[in-house]
């Protein structure tokens, strides 16, 4: 039993020269876990928990400038989703209600008055408002003032329809006055100092 030998059969070892001994095969798997140990230290892997965890949001813009200045328009602004790093990313990412990108704007109905035609006056007699303009002369530049003044008014106050009337007002000189009528329409006179226009909101 074990005797010294020179060579060993197969599936034997030699040992010191003198005795055989059964091979015995290396643990494969042991040694593949020490190898993936030593390339996860060597490599620098990053640990689980060392792996950024993100968030989402809803990121608005401003409000571009309206299409129409009365009468309704649109206006639109830039909707993004954001992670939490800054970057945008797609929209799916992003929990909640998707802010809106579009809206309506200037929804108030358009109101103008028609240029002041000379000659004329405003149909009716009930004034509802009058606006001293000082010693003017009912230049062009004074029609489109009063006219303006119109508008303002009287669609501040509601109003569908309305005249607009500058003037002379004899009883202080050469005073002239803006009046809003609520009359809608004006008819031709004779008086050279006397303009009128009709006025409307829609």
């Amino acid at each position: 039993d074990n005797l010294p030998v020179c060579d060993c059969d197969p599936g034997y070892d030699l040992y010191h020269d003198l005795y055989c001994f059964p091979h015995v095969e290396a643990d494969a798997d042991a040694d593949a876990e020490s190898d993936a140990d030593g390339a996860t230290e060597a490599d620098g892997a990053p640990e689980a928990e060392d792996v950024p965890v993100f968030t989402y949001d809803w990121q608005t813009g401003d409000w571009g400038t309206c299409s129409a200045i009365c009468g309704g328009g649109t206006q639109s602004r830039r909707v993004t989703c954001v992670r939490s790093d800054g970057v945008s990313v797609e929209d799916a990412l992003c929990s909640g209600t998707r802010p809106a990108s579009s809206r309506a704007c200037n929804t108030d109905p358009c109101c103008t008055t028609d240029a002041l035609v000379q000659n004329r006056r405003c149909d009716g007699s009930e004034q509802v408002q009058w606006i001293h303009f000082g010693s003017d002369t009912g230049s062009a530049e004074d029609r489109a003032a009063c006219a303006s003044q119109c508008t303002t008014w009287a669609a501040g106050r509601g109003m569908s329809a309305w005249c607009c009337q500058l003037y002379e007002d004899s009883s202080s000189g050469t005073l002239w006055v803006c009046r809003v009528y609520d009359a809608a329409t004006s008819h031709a006179t004779a008086e050279a100092d006397r303009y009128a226009g009709a006025g409307r909101c829609r």
